[in-house]
């Protein structure tokens, strides 16, 4: 059982707790800048990014790759399991593999910073503490809006990868600037993902004393 800790506005909580009323976000509408330092505005959201245009010598931004390569998987990319491609950038070449996904974003634990953070960057001046984070993402997983795409949740990692490797898609990664967020996250993958988010009504998040104002 894991705790988490869902910060918002006030006036969205009281339809949370009786209705199970919530937003889900989209990667794609979290990169859009809105002059906040928070993830709604980070450019990266989702998006894998390798630079093998920025490798000084020529010879370095000839690569070659197997099938076992993050970059082939991620795009989904066929080659004989015995055949080797053979990838020439230009120079200053830059590569991103972007993910299309529902987002919905929650943090690990209540600190005065963090608190302070998410009112100022977020407008968020409540926090609702959800007792199972699992129970929780299954249940919402289960809504008519979500049900037959791939989701998972868990904890984020924070890292700030070699631009010059190409590490491979995570869904649970995000640069370090943005530790201070603690968050955890569901991510809901497949066909059919929208440009904005969408809001849900889940009756059953209010059952079994899963969910409870903060403050």
């Amino acid at each position: 059982m894991t705790i988490a800790f869902k910060f918002l506005n006030k006036k969205f909580v009281e339809s949370f707790l009786e209705r199970g009323v919530v937003k889900i976000g989209t990667a794609k509408e979290f990169r859009i800048p809105d002059g906040f330092d928070a993830a709604r505005s980070d450019e990266c959201e989702l998006i894998t990014e390798w630079r093998p245009g920025e490798a000084p010598e020529e010879a370095a931004r000839t690569i070659e790759v197997t099938r076992e390569h993050p970059f082939i998987s991620d795009i989904g990319g066929k080659i004989h399991p015995e055949q080797t491609l053979r990838m020439k950038f230009e120079k200053r070449a830059v590569v991103k593999v972007h993910t299309d996904a529902f987002l919905y974003c929650v943090s690990s634990e209540v600190t005065e910073h963090l608190r302070t953070k998410m009112l100022a960057d977020f407008g968020a001046d409540a926090c609702v503490e959800i007792a199972d984070f699992e129970i929780f993402a299954a249940l919402l997983s289960g809504h008519r809006r979500l049900a037959g795409l791939c989701w998972a949740a868990g904890y984020v990692k924070y890292q700030d990868d070699d631009p010059l490797v190409y590490s491979g898609s995570d869904v649970f990664k995000k640069r370090t600037k943005y530790t201070w967020q603690r968050e955890m996250r569901i991510v809901w993958t497949g066909d059919g993902i929208p440009d904005v988010g969408e809001v849900i009504e889940v009756p059953s998040l209010t059952s079994f004393g899963l969910l409870k104002q903060k403050y």
